[in-house]
C-alpha cells in the first residue's frame, strides 16, 4: 500500500510540474504553489540546484547550516517557516542512569547462551537493569528543534511564478516569487564566521510588501500526541516582540541534573528595514518594505540563573552581504576541496525532480550520481561543527525524531563520517574524535560498572552523555563489544591520513590501548583453549531463528584483530613502546578463524549451528572489508568468495523492497564490495543509494522516501570514491572497482593513507593522468591492474603523472 501511495505522489508531482503558476494558484496553502519549470526565477548556481516545486513536508525543506546552527527553510513565499536548530540541543529527558552490574553474572550468562537459552540470558539482563532503575528501553536525550521563525507576507496578491534554490558554495537557501507588483526574493544562510543565521527579503525595482515576523514553538505532529507531552518536559516558554525590532524566545526545561541543559534562547533582530515597524503581541509588523534583514542567534544555558544573551546585539551595524562575503570563502573552500565528474551530460539543466525522473534502478543516470555526491557533501559540511552529524545532522522538524536523532555508533555514525578522510573533509572526523574523546570518562565508567572491567566500553548510542543504559530484551546492546575497537579504527585512520604525531601520542594511542584493555578482559576460552566472545552481539540481528544474544560475532573478532594489528604496526614503527607485544600476538594467534557455512556464505557467528539471517538491514560480518582488507582475507581467496556470497544474500531481500530500510546497510555492502573488487555488487549498491533515498530537495532518507537522515551523506561519496581510488600506507590502487557505466571521468581532491592528495582523470576505463600532491614525505607503490609504479615525493611536492 505504501509503495502505491509513493508512486501516486510522484505521478501527481509530475502532473503539477507541467502546470505553470497562474491566477488560480492558491495563496492560502503553500503546498499548492508550483512554479514554471521553463522560467525559473533563480539562476542555477555552479553547485546546487533550482526547483519549481515547494516543500510538501519539513523533510523536503531547503537546508542551511554552519555546523552549529541549522535551519530548515520551507520556501513558502507568503507564509514562510524557518525551523531553527542547534547541534547541542538535546532535550534533557532521561538522566544518566547507572549501568547494571552484568559482570557479577557473567558466568551465568555464558552457561545460558552455551545451552541455547539466549532468551533467559536476556531476561536476566533485564532483571539486573531493574535493580538500578532501568525498567524498559530508555532512550538517549533527543535532538529537538529550537523554534520556528515565521515570516508572513500580508499582501493578498496572486502568485504568478515561484522558484527555490540552494547554493552549495555559499550555503544560501533562496526563495523567489512574482506577483503583479513584481519579483520578490528571500535568502537565508548560516554564517561560519559570525555564528548566526541571516535572512534577507528584497523586492525588485522597489517593489514593496507588508510583512510580519515572529518566533514560535513548533506544534506537535498528530502521531506524537500519545507519546509526547511538552508539559512533562518544558517548564515554560517565553515569547516577546519589541518595537525596537527584537524577537526573543526562551525555553526552560523541567528535568535537570548536573551538567544538563537548563534552557535555551533564540533571538532575532531586525538590522535593516526601509519600511515602518511596530510590535503587536508576539509579532513584529514591518510595513511597505522593499528590503529587510533579520539576524538570528541561539544560545544554550547549562547553569542557573539562565542567561538569555545570544550575542546578536553586536551585529547591529553590518549588512547581509558583508556577512555573506566573509562567510563564503570558508564554506566554499571546504566544499571545493573534492569534486567528481563521471562524464554525464549537463548541457540542459534539470531540476532535482526532473533529474530523479531520468533515473531508475538498472538505468542509473551518471549526472544524478554527481549531483547527489555534491548534495551529500553539502549536507555533511553544513552539519559538522563542534560535534559530528547526528542521525539527522543538526536539523529536525519534530519533537520526537526517529531513534532520538542521536549518535548511533553501531553503524549510522560510521557511515555518516565515512567520506571524511578520503574526500578531504577531515573536519567531520576531527569532530567525531573530539566528541568521543570528551566521553572517555563515561566510557571508562561503563566498562567498570557493567563488567568490573578496565578500559572503555563504547555504547551503541550516545547524545548528551556517553553512559550506557539503552538496551532491551531483543536488542541486547550492553553486550555489543566492538564499539571501542571500531572507534579506535577512526583514531588510527586519522593518523594514517594526516600523520599528526601529536594527536597520535595524546589521543590515538591512549584510546586504542583502552579499547584493547577492555576486549582482553572480556575474552574467555572454549574447552579447547581457543579464545572466544561469549556473550556476543552482532548489531541488530541474531542467528536465524535464535536470540540475538549469542557467541563469537564475526564483527567482534574482526574489530579486535584490526585493533591489535594496528597497535603492533605502531610498535614496529617505533611509535609505541609496550611490553604487551607478545600478549597481543598470542591473542591474534588464538582467535577463531573466519568461517564459511555450507552455502558458501561468510558466517556472522563463528560457532557451530549458528546460521545467518540474511533478510536483515545490517551487514556487520563484512566489517573485515569495510576499510583496509583484513590480511586473513587477502591470504584466502575462499574468504573473498564467501564475502561476495554474503553481499549477494544481503542484497536479495532488498531488491524486492525498493532498496529496503536502512540505507547505510547498502554503504556497508558497497564498501566491502569495492574493497574486494566485486564491481557489480558495489555498483548495485550505488544504484539503490541514488535511486531510492533522496527527496526532491536532495535531502536524504533512512528508508525509501521516509525518515530524514544523513547517514548516506557520508556513505555514498565514500563508496564512489573507494571504487575509483583505494589506499593503504604503502599502496595506491587506481580504478580498482570501476564499473563499465563510468568509462570516463575525473575526480579531484582524494586524500590517501599514502600521504598524498590526488586528482585523477580516466578514459575508456583506464587512467590517463594524475596530479599527486604530497602532504608529507612519502614513498609508495601505485597500481593499476597488473601495472605498478614506485613513487617518492617530498612534503609539499606536486607531481604530474601520465600513464604511458
Amino acid at each position: 500500500m505504501k509503495t502505491k501511495l509513493q508512486a501516486l505522489a510522484i505521478i501527481l508531482a509530475v502532473l503539477f510540474t507541467c502546470i505553470k503558476c497562474n491566477s488560480t494558484a492558491s495563496t492560502s496553502d503553500p503546498k499548492n504553489i508550483v512554479g514554471d519549470v521553463e522560467n525559473l526565477l533563480i539562476e542555477k548556481p555552479a553547485h546546487g540546484y533550482v526547483s519549481n516545486l515547494p516543500a510538501t513536508k519539513w523533510e523536503e525543506a531547503m537546508i542551511t547550516g554552519n555546523g552549529t546552527i541549522g535551519a530548515l527553510v520551507m520556501g513558502f513565499p507568503l507564509k514562510e517557516r524557518i525551523i531553527l536548530s542547534h547541534e547541542k540541543l538535546f532535550m534533557p529527558e532521561n538522566p544518566p542512569t547507572p549501568a547494571p552490574d552484568l559482570g557479577g553474572s557473567l558466568d551465568t550468562f555464558r552457561k545460558l547462551i552455551l545451552n541455547g537459552e539466549g532468551e533467559k540470558a536476556s531476561a536476566l539482563s533485564q532483571e539486573l537493569g531493574k535493580k538500578v532503575g532501568i525498567d524498559g528501553m530508555i532512550w538517549t536525550d533527543p535532538l529537538i528543534p529550537a523554534c520556528q521563525l515565521e515570516i508572513e507576507v500580508l499582501d493578498n496578491e496572486t502568485l504568478l511564478n515561484y522558484s527555490r534554490s540552494v547554493n552549495y558554495e555559499t550555503g544560501e537557501a533562496a526563495t523567489a516569487w512574482t506577483n503583479k507588483s513584481g519579483l520578490f526574493k528571500r535568502t537565508v544562510f548560516t554564517s561560519r564566521t559570525d555564528g548566526l543565521l541571516a535572512t534577507k527579503f528584497e523586492g525588485q525595482d522597489g517593489s514593496t510588501s507588508s510583512i510580519r515576523v515572529r518566533l514560535s514553538q513548533l506544534t506537535h505532529d498528530e502521531e506524537q500526541e500519545d507519546e509526547f507531552d511538552t508539559d512533562d518536559l518544558i517548564e515554560e516558554v517565553i515569547y516577546s516582540a519589541a518595537e525596537e525590532g527584537i524577537l526573543k524566545y526562551t525555553t526552560r526545561f523541567i528535568k535537570e541534573w548536573e551538567g544538563s541543559l537548563k534552557a535555551y534562547t533564540v533571538e532575532t533582530r531586525v538590522t535593516s528595514c526601509d519600511g515602518t515597524m511596530r510590535s503587536d503581541g508576539d509579532w513584529l509588523y514591518l510595513e511597505d518594505c522593499s528590503e529587510l534583514t533579520l539576524l538570528t542567534g541561539i544560545s544554550l544555558s547549562y547553569e542557573k540563573p539562565v542567561s538569555t544573551e545570544t550575542g546578536i546585539s553586536q551585529f547591529t551595524n553590518i549588512d547581509y552581504q558583508a556577512l555573506l562575503d566573509r562567510h563564503t570563502p570558508i564554506h566554499k573552500e571546504m566544499f571545493n576541496r573534492f569534486s567528481l565528474s563521471l562524464g554525464g551530460n549537463k548541457d540542459l539543466y534539470k531540476t532535482p525532480m526532473q533529474l530523479i525522473r531520468t533515473s531508475s534502478v538498472g538505468t542509473l543516470n551518471n549526472v544524478l550520481v554527481e549531483e547527489l555526491c555534491e548534495a551529500a557533501r553539502y549536507i555533511l559540511i553544513s552539519s559538522t561543527g563542534e560535534l559530528p552529524p547526528t542521525l539527522q545532522g543538526i536539523w529536525g522538524g519534530t519533537w520526537r525524531p526517529a531513534w532520538s536523532g542521536d549518535f548511533t555508533q553501531n553503524g549510522n555514525v560510521p557511515s555518516a563520517i565515512a567520506s571524511g578522510l578520503n574526500t578531504n573533509f577531515q573536519e567531520v572526523i576531527e569532530a567525531h574524535l573530539d566528541y568521543m574523546w570528551s566521553l572517555m570518562e563515561d566510557f571508562r565508567d561503563n566498562a567498570q560498572d557493567l563488567y568490573g572491567a578496565p578500559g572503555i566500553f563504547v555504547p551503541s548510542r550516545s547524545s548528551s552523555s556517553g553512559k550506557t543504559y539503552h538496551y532491551g530484551e531483543e536488542h541486547p546492546h550492553l553486550f555489543w563489544f566492538a564499539g571501542g575497537a571500531w572507534t579506535a579504527h577512526f583514531f588510527y585512520d586519522y593518523w594514517q591520513y594526516t600523520g599528526d604525531e601529536q594527536f597520535l601520542e595524546e589521543k590515538t594511542i591512549p584510546f586504542m590501548l583502552a579499547s584493547a584493555e577492555f576486549l582482553e578482559f572480556i575474552l574467555t576460552e572454549d574447552e579447547n583453549g581457543e579464545l572466544m566472545f561469549l556473550p556476543s552481539y552482532s548489531p541488530e540481528v541474531g542467528p536465524l531463528d535464535k536470540h540475538p544474544l549469542s557467541i563469537n560475532a564475526t564483527m567482534d573478532i574482526a574489530a579486535l584483530k584490526q585493533l591489535l594489528r594496528n597497535l603492533l604496526t605502531l610498535v614496529d614503527q617505533g611509535q609505541l613502546d609496550t611490553d604487551k607485544t607478545g600478549k597481543w600476538k598470542q591473542i591474534l594467534g588464538n582467535l577463531p578463524a573466519y568461517a564459511i557455512d555450507e552455502t558458501g556464505d561468510l558466517k556472522e557467528w563463528i560457532w557451530p549451528g549458528l546460521k545467518n539471517d540474511n533478510s536483515h538491514r545490517h551487514a556487520s560480518h563484512l566489517y573485515p572489508l569495510f576499510y583496509e582488507v583484513d590480511p586473513d582475507f587477502k591470504a584466502n581467496p575462499e574468504l573473498i568468495e564467501a564475502a561476495k556470497t554474503a553481499i549477494e544474500k544481503r542484497l536479495e531481500y532488498r531488491r524486492g523492497k525498493n532498496g529496503a530500510e536502512m540505507a547505510f546497510g547498502l554503504v556497508q555492502k558497497g564498501l566491502a564490495a569495492a574493497h574486494i573488487q566485486d564491481v557489480d555488487h558495489a555498483y548495485e549498491c550505488i544504484d539503490w543509494l541514488c535511486n531510492s533515498y533522496w527527496s526532491p530537495a536532495f535531502t536524504a532518507y533512512h528508508d525509501p522516501g521516509e525518515i530524514f537522515n544523513v547517514d548516506i551523506c557520508g556513505g555514498l561519496p565514500a563508496v564512489v570514491t573507494e571504487m575509483i581510488i583505494q589506499s593503504s600506507a604503502n599502496d595506491l590502487s587506481l580504478l580498482p572497482a570501476l564499473p563499465d557505466q563510468w568509462p570516463e571521468g575525473e575526480v579531484k581532491g582524494v586524500r590517501t593513507r599514502c600521504g598524498i592528495t590526488m586528482d585523477l582523470t580516466w578514459k575508456n576505463g583506464k587512467p590517463v593522468s594524475a596530479l599527486l600532491k604530497a602532504n608529507r614525505n612519502t614513498n609508495f607503490h601505485m597500481h593499476f591492474k597488473d601495472h605498478s609504479w614506485e613513487m617518492e615525493l617530498k612534503a609539499g611536492q606536486e607531481q604530474n603523472w601520465i600513464m604511458e
